[in-house]
Order: structure tokens, then sequence, then C-alpha cells
């Protein structure tokens, strides 16, 4: 068990082969399709990103003050490189399958507005899934634009 635990490569394959499992045995109940596999990954992504955004701001930069000078170059030369390089890396991830969930609004739109062909069942099926991918948008720019104005304030 040692030896598996101490595989960081080894246990992210075998989760996500277990979130592989799990989103078949749920298929009938979960739609398993490429927006619910987006939408998972951008959770997954942003998590990462905060996580490590949190351990930055609580931890890692509040405590280097307090670090010894001649143990400073282990959290500088090892430790922070390997957090930038997954932060850098969660970041761009988390908006890209971000930017993917939300290309769900435009084939849906398609449809709706009659610029592709579809069925009256296609259209309706459409609509919701336009409208809550809207929504959530809206929900969300709320609180980034706000962020995103203040960031500088302070």
């Amino acid at each position: 068990m040692a030896k598996f635990f101490g595989n960081l490569h080894l246990v992210l394959v075998t989760g996500l082969v277990l979130a592989i499992a799990l989103m078949m045995h749920f298929a009938p109940v979960a739609e398993v399709n490429t927006g619910s596999i987006f939408r998972w990954l951008h959770v997954f992504f942003g998590i990462l990103w905060i996580g490590l955004l949190y351990y930055l701001n609580f931890v890692q930069v509040p405590t280097m003050p307090s670090i010894p000078v001649e143990l400073k170059k282990g959290v500088t030369g090892y430790i922070a490189p390997k957090v930038f390089f997954f932060f850098r890396w969660s970041a761009l991830l988390t908006v890209i399958t971000g930017l993917v969930i939300a290309f769900i609004i435009w084939p849906a739109q398609k449809k709706i507005l009659g610029l592709i062909e579809a069925t009256d069942e296609e259209k309706a099926a459409a609509a919701p899934r336009a409208l809550f991918a809207s929504r959530t948008n809206l929900l969300l720019s709320l609180p980034m634009l706000y962020c995103m104005a203040s960031a500088n304030l302070g």
C-alpha cells in the first residue's frame, strides 16, 4: 500500500478509472456526455487552482518571512516551482474546460433560432439547456466582475 500511495501518478490514474466507473454505473440516471465530462474536469481543475491559490496565500507566503535564510532555497528552489507549475496549468485548464462548457449554449441556440435544421422536439430539448447554461454564466459573472474590478483597490 505504501508503494501505491507513494506514486502520485498511479493514484491519479486509479482515481480517474474509479471516476469513469462511477460515471458508467450512474449513466442511466446521470447522463454521461461531452458536457458532463467537461463540467467534471472544470470542477476538478478549478478545485486544484483554488486550492493552490489558498495554499500560496494562507500558507507559503505568510510563512516565508519566518523561514531561516538557509532553508528558504528549499521552498523557492523546489516547492514553489512545482506549485506554480500546477497553479498555471490548473488555471489554464479551468478556463479551457469552462469555455467548452460555455459553448454548450451556442449549439442549442442555433437550433432554437432556426440557424440549423432541428425538429420541434430538438428545439424544445435545447431551450432549457441553453437557458441553464446562460443563467449559470450570468450567476458566475457577477462575483467574477466584482473580483476583477476590485482586484487593484487594495
